[in-house]
């Protein structure tokens, strides 16, 4: 009977240490995976725009505006930019995709077509990235555009 006592005792001392190593694993492992995570995010591509709308006041309808957006990659690892779509047609001729490099500055372009509306006008131009933290954004133009008096 005391030999089964103590056999009772053993197994169960047995199965607080599994538990206590199998419950520190765990916990480690979780920490270890979070810092790896966080290490990851670090390495990562970083995209900061310095402004996501421009308002450009009073325009004439007269054609073609070029507006252009400042982003830079503050992350170390090159970031991507993929326009999705937005805006008017007539800017196919804009890059779709721009490459900046870690600690690099580009200038995104979009065009907005003055002839096709009057009155007041917003585009809104939608983009993809490689930046895990902005996977996508968007770019506003705002113009009051006047019909010229010919």
């Amino acid at each position: 009977m005391i030999r089964s006592a103590s056999c009772r005792v053993l197994v169960g001392l047995w199965v607080a240490v599994v538990v206590a190593v199998g419950t520190v694993a765990v916990v480690f492992a979780g920490s270890t995976s979070r810092g790896l995570l966080q290490a990851d995010e670090r390495a990562a591509p970083a995209l900061v725009l310095s402004r996501t709308a421009r308002d450009l006041g009073t325009l004439s309808s007269r054609g073609l505006q070029q507006v252009r957006f400042e982003a830079k990659n503050r992350g170390r690892k090159r970031l991507v930019i993929n326009r999705l779509g937005g805006g008017c047609r007539c800017d196919d001729a804009a890059p779709q995709t721009i490459v900046l490099p870690p600690g690099q500055s580009g200038k995104i372009a979009v065009m907005l077509d003055t002839r096709r509306a009057g009155g007041a006008v917003e585009e809104v131009f939608s983009f993809s990235t490689s930046d895990p933290a902005r996977p996508r954004f968007d770019l506003t133009v705002r113009a009051q555009i006047e019909a010229d008096a010919r």
